[in-house]
């Protein structure tokens, strides 16, 4: 996932955990592990735009 503002990354958060969200991956409806990655993608997204790589560099669990 590549976002440009902070805005696009927080309505990509929404729209994916929203209550009622129709979540799909590769066309498939997306299962609790897929939206735990999508959230992680995102919060990385988040961090790079804000100059806070720290937050997930230091986690030995990034891979």
């Amino acid at each position: 996932m590549n976002f440009e503002t902070v805005k696009e990354v927080l309505e990509f958060l929404y729209s994916v955990n929203r209550k009622g969200a129709k979540v799909k991956v590769n066309g498939k409806p997306a299962r609790v592990h897929d939206i735990q990655e999508m959230n992680r993608e995102a919060v990385f997204g988040l961090c790079d735009l804000l100059g806070m790589e720290d937050i997930y560099l230091k986690d030995d669990d990034v891979a």
